[in-house]
């Protein structure tokens, strides 16, 4: 577990995208309501990246097979970063926190005045757990190279917000350009899923028929990129590192014994409800053992 510097403890995190903006998507709010997943083994989940003005992305309702592919042990998207912009989350949602079953760290995306503006936006809104600034999205062309512009929002992010700062990264960045130089503005990382020209370097991805050059891998398949990432950054810093790609509640216990991991988050198992469900009833229960 670890506890930020407001005094909210995480140890078992839904990553960004998870539950939407606010309360979950429809299938997993009906399958809570009848009692079959039980959220409450979750301290906080992450909202969907917003950016500062509404994004179209890649994702159509009508068309999911244009963006979502299930493949063995995880999911393949090309979404992109779809949101109805920040204003619409602070109209909406912001105004009612305090409904929410779930605390909510909003995630946010942008350049660096987007950042500044959307810092100002959230700072109202009390109940808000921590920021985390999304620099790692495989599916919108980032510029994985430009560590200084990350360093550049991060550090305008931690004058402006009134809320802890995670910051979101990529196993394709280079965090020994970028860690040093924020270690003492942000209180946690987050890991990305992983692009897909690195987790399968010789494949066509299968969006790329619709003319979409990159798409993120996330689950089981890509823990020995997520893994191994996360392992390089926590022997860098202090700073503790969310660990990402559970796919059991075993990926807990071994994570615990190989690294001393603190804080775990899951993203693309919530895709398979009968899996999570097993997930989320073994760590409730190790929450009420323990």
């Amino acid at each position: 577990m670890i506890e930020l510097s407001t005094g909210f403890k995480i140890e078992i995190m839904g990553a960004s995208g998870t539950f939407g903006f606010n309360k979950g998507y429809l299938p997993d709010r009906i399958l809570s309501r009848i009692g079959y997943l039980d959220f409450s083994a979750i301290d906080v989940v992450v909202t969907k990246t917003m950016t500062r003005h509404p994004e179209e992305g890649n994702y159509v309702w009508y068309k999911p097979w244009g963006s979502i592919r299930f493949i063995k042990d995880g999911i393949v998207n090309a979404v992109g970063l779809t949101n109805p912009g920040i204003e619409w989350w602070c109209r909406e949602v912001g105004p009612k926190l305090d409904s929410l079953k779930i605390p909510l760290i909003i995630s946010i995306a942008g350049n660096a005045n987007e950042i500044k503006e959307m810092a100002l936006m959230l700072n109202k809104f009390k109940n808000i757990v921590a920021i985390e600034l999304n620099e790692g999205c495989p599916n919108v062309c980032n510029n994985f190279q430009d560590t200084e512009e990350v360093i550049e929002k991060i550090k305008i992010l931690s004058k402006i917000s009134i809320f802890p700062i995670i910051l979101k990264l990529s196993v394709v960045h280079q965090p020994e350009k970028i860690i040093p130089y924020i270690e003492d503005f942000i209180e946690a990382i987050s890991i990305n899923s992983v692009p897909w020209s690195v987790a399968f370097p010789n494949q066509e991805n299968p969006f790329k028929r619709y003319g979409i050059e990159e798409c993120g891998v996330s689950g089981k398949i890509i823990q020995s990129h997520t893994w191994s990432f996360a392992y390089e950054i926590s022997e860098m810093i202090s700073i503790p590192v969310i660990w990402p790609s559970v796919w059991e509640s075993s990926d807990i216990r071994e994570l615990k014994k190989m690294a001393n991991a603190k804080a775990f988050s899951f993203g693309s198992i919530f895709f398979y409800p009968w899996k999570l469900r097993e997930v989320l009833n073994k760590i409730g229960q190790n929450k009420k053992d323990s």
